[in-house]
């Protein structure tokens, strides 16, 4: 056999065992949206104690907008409190970081192995992936948004969805998220 000729088969051979698995099976789509459906639950989950938190201490920033101040929270609570209160929040930050950190990284996995896990793919109502993208440190931003742009010119993905993830990784935020056409178009609300 021809050493180029034998290069090449095994070069081949290795690209096709390794290859992405973009088509999803019964079992796949099963694990994969039960392991997506409990990120995510973590993920919102554990923002909701800050209403708790807020509760406890009496702080109602839903009808105060001068409660998101540190210093209203702190004059309103006085020292001693103020200090329990940012411990709690400050805590509770520390645990959403880890989550968010975990999410991101298993989120990549997925995408990277099995293409992006979107409401189509999974054959579920709800997409419930991007949204744990938004919540991704700024490390990750380059890695995702090339993964994100492969899976939208694969149409694996949405433009809503695609948009949404960078608002947050290319956008720093800044404006309004899109919001979702009929067809999964990302529509702009300029105010």
């Amino acid at each position: 056999m021809n050493y180029k000729l034998f290069l090449v088969t095994i070069f081949i051979v290795a690209v096709i065992s390794c290859s992405n698995n973009y088509h999803l099976n019964e079992k796949e789509l099963k694990i994969l949206n039960t392991e997506i459906d409990l990120m995510y639950e973590n993920d919102q989950s554990t923002r909701l104690y800050f209403d708790k938190i807020d509760s406890i201490f009496g702080i109602d920033k839903r009808n105060n907008i001068e409660m998101h101040k540190s210093s209203s929270q702190k004059s309103f609570l006085g020292e001693e409190k103020y200090q329990a209160y940012k411990f709690k929040n400050d805590s509770l930050w520390k645990v959403i970081h880890q989550i968010d950190e975990y999410n991101t990284k298993r989120l990549i996995e997925i995408t990277e192995k099995y293409g992006f896990p979107s409401n189509q793919r999974l054959k579920v109502k709800k997409s419930k992936a991007y949204f744990l993208f938004v919540h991704s440190s700024s490390q990750y931003f380059d890695r995702i948004n090339v993964l994100i742009e492969k899976e939208y010119e694969e149409g694996r993905i949405s433009e809503y969805c695609k948009e949404y993830i960078f608002w947050n990784t290319k956008r720093n935020r800044k404006g309004m998220p899109p919001m979702s056409g009929k067809n999964g178009e990302a529509v702009y609300n300029n105010f």
